[in-house]
């Protein structure tokens, strides 16, 4: 007997959106494999390149770019389409590869970087946009099922593939390597993109000065976190002058989008020093430390792949995913099991951020805000969530733990338990800055959004 899941996925793949969702993986594929890819490798390229000072210019050059160009690109999604903005993005990334390949210094592995990372804004702008803008709604679920699984694939993927790369070849070649998908994902794009009709979303003036704005508040975040209240302060004061805001306009739009930021803060935040608790604090092997990494992205797609099969209302979906998210990380905080309920928590967060990532796309598209720019805003509201939770773990590790646990971290040799504890307290702050969506999780509940557009209505003008 056929599943009625199994039957929507065949309908996803009927020839008339086979293209369309080849061509939205191939971007998704591209641009997070490399992201993974080339991050194991740096500390070697640094090695050999020297400039070790430099390397968190390289991380930090990319993430800003990348910043910058996503709200970007989901208003050229709304002004012309998706085959522009492949075209642009792919040109800009491999742009990117080709310098980053043949970098003789720190210096251009950086300038590769943020070129890479303009490239990949772009690229990542356009899945969900073509979810919302392309796929009828009742498929909406299963192919961002097949984005999030795309995702996970390329965590598992990408840091193995960096480090064979590097260990056999060189890390040159994490940059060379893309080339060929990279012209892969461009004839998909011709395939799906090119020549169709498309609905879009409004074509609104583009705005520059909010996505720089951003990109300058998280290139103070990386340097100085003190140094970013300037530009987040002048970001919010143009934010709400602005006629076309980064960030949805409406009561509900803004809410999800908080909601995203809020999942990004607790659980990427809490993810990024999973290894250094594992290791240094609990005395884990690197092995067994990384087991907790690749279940919870596992999680992540498993929850994804749950929300097309359960059907339930997009709203609903939000909420139990972040009360996932937000339990997962408490309890990542609780003093006890040692490193067996971090790693539990992490799992857990795992599958409540696939069913809150995939929901919250719904959700704004049942809103109203049927946008590329509405889509990638709330992928840049995670992302920024994402870094002030780094920052802040990162703040509260150091503090808590003390200059004699952090050095005895470095020496190695077996568990710190002041480490332990220090991540612990940073896991519990992460879930803490969490919880203070609470009110726009609350608010959606109550149904204060936008007036609603029935789906029927929407998706009648799809061709």
């Amino acid at each position: 007997m056929v599943s009625a899941g199994e039957v929507s996925y065949r309908a996803l793949l009927a020839r008339e959106h086979r293209s369309v969702v080849l061509a939205s993986s191939g971007a998704t594929l591209l641009a997070s494999l490399d992201a993974l890819m080339i991050a194991t490798a740096l500390p070697s390229t640094a090695r050999e390149l020297g400039g070790i000072e430099l390397f968190g210019l390289a991380v930090g050059a990319y993430a800003v770019t990348t910043a910058v160009a996503l709200p970007v690109g989901g208003a050229l999604v709304d002004r012309g389409g998706p085959w522009r903005v492949l075209l642009a993005g792919a040109a800009l990334f491999g742009l990117g590869c080709i310098l980053g390949g043949s970098a003789n210094s720190m210096e251009v592995v950086a300038l590769a970087r943020a070129l890479q990372g303009l490239g990949a804004g772009l690229l990542f702008s356009i899945p969900a946009a073509v979810v919302v803008l392309r796929i009828p709604a009742e498929l909406r679920r299963h192919a961002l099922a097949v984005n999030s699984v795309i995702w996970g694939v390329s965590a598992l993927a990408g840091p193995a593939l960096g480090a064979l790369l590097t260990a056999t070849l060189s890390w040159r070649w994490t940059f060379w390597i893309n080339l060929p998908p990279l012209l892969l994902t461009v004839l998909l794009g011709a395939a799906g993109f090119r020549g169709r009709a498309w609905v879009r979303g409004r074509a609104d003036r583009l705005n520059l000065v909010g996505p720089t704005l951003l990109g300058a508040g998280i290139l103070a975040l990386l340097v100085e976190p003190l140094l970013a209240v300037v530009p987040a302060l002048v970001f919010l004061l143009h934010e709400r002058r602005s006629a076309v805001p980064v960030f949805p306009r409406s009561a509900g739009g803004r809410a999800v989008a908080a909601v995203s930021a809020a999942s990004g803060v607790a659980f990427l935040g809490a993810d990024a020093f999973v290894p250094l608790d594992l290791q240094a604090g609990a005395g884990w092997t690197v092995a067994e430390a990384a087991a907790p990494i690749v279940t919870s992205t596992l999680a992540w797609s498993l929850g994804a792949v749950l929300s097309a099969r359960l059907q339930l209302p997009a709203v609903r979906q939000v909420r139990i995913g972040f009360v996932l998210v937000m339990g997962g990380v408490l309890a990542m905080g609780l003093p006890l099991a040692g490193g067996v309920l971090v790693a539990v928590g992490l799992t857990v967060g795992g599958i409540g951020m696939g069913l809150l990532s995939a929901g919250m796309f719904v959700a704004v598209a049942d809103i109203g805000e049927r946008s590329g720019r509405a889509t990638s805003s709330l992928i840049l509201a995670r992302t920024l969530g994402g870094g002030v939770g780094v920052a802040v773990a990162g703040g509260v590790i150091v503090a808590v733990a003390g200059p004699e646990a952090l050095a005895a971290a470095e020496r190695g040799g077996g568990a710190v338990p002041d480490i332990h504890a220090a991540a612990q307290a940073a896991f519990l702050t992460c879930a803490v800055l969490g919880l203070l969506a609470l009110p726009a999780v609350r608010r959606l509940a109550r149904g204060r959004e936008a007036p609603r557009v029935p789906e029927r209505a929407r998706d009648a003008s799809l061709p």
